[in-house]
């Protein structure tokens, strides 16, 4: 990490330890795209974890607006590898945002994108999500966005991940709910009301600690 990236990752570090403490555990995300669940899971928790502090609400406020975020993501940039710029090029892409270089879902059908031009997508559409939701205008979300694609660029930068565009996203998405809703005791009431049995809802959680408890760096546990 250059001098730099980890002065940037230490002032967010300081601004939140609660933050910095669960996303100093996220795994480095592998290159191949049959890793996608941890991928999500991971760019699920930055988006939210962040908007929380961003916006001053609590984690269960904000998992709805992170989701609907990466839902977004997902159906604008799925199917394809993703690269974010490192932390030591993200003012300069910032500067680029605000000049208007747009990007928008419309011109990201080509491949390779360059990290630059993803995360204008990446914050136009958290942005768009952010004001639709909140029901408040794009300059006032901003910031909001600004602040979960520094913390993605942060967390997430130099590795590539993959999201799908299918159905596999949804069912991704529900099992990360049934995990975070999951007290240890109401492994039954969560069989009904997703409609699956006991048994493949502690399979699914199961399943989702691997993901979110992962050691850093493919490290022994």
């Amino acid at each position: 990490m250059s001098s730099s990236e980890e002065n940037t990752t230490n002032s967010l570090d300081d601004l939140d330890p609660e933050l910095s403490a669960i996303l100093n555990n996220i795994e480095a995300i592998d290159r191949t795209p049959n890793v996608w669940p941890k991928a999500l899971a991971d760019l699920l928790s930055v988006i939210q974890y962040q908007l929380a502090r961003s916006l001053n609400i609590t984690l269960d406020t904000a998992y709805p607006y992170a989701r609907n975020s990466c839902v977004a993501i997902a159906h604008c940039l799925g199917g394809k590898q993703i690269y974010l710029p490192r932390s030591s090029l993200l003012e300069r892409a910032f500067r680029d945002i605000e000049a208007n270089q747009e990007t928008t879902c419309a011109n990201l059908e080509e491949s390779g994108l360059p990290p630059q031009q993803t995360l204008m997508a990446v914050l136009s559409i958290i942005q768009g999500e952010l004001a639709r939701s909140l029901d408040i205008t794009l300059e006032a979300a901003y910031p909001h966005a600004k602040d979960a694609c520094k913390a993605l660029s942060n967390y997430l930068s130099g590795r590539a991940f993959y999201l799908p565009r299918s159905d596999r996203l949804q069912r991704a998405l529900r099992n990360i709910k049934i995990y975070q809703a999951f007290d240890g005791f109401n492994q039954r009431s969560l069989a009904q009301e997703y409609g699956l049995t006991p048994q493949r809802v502690y399979s699914i959680i199961e399943q989702q600690r691997e993901l979110h408890h992962a050691p850093p760096n493919g490290a022994a546990v």
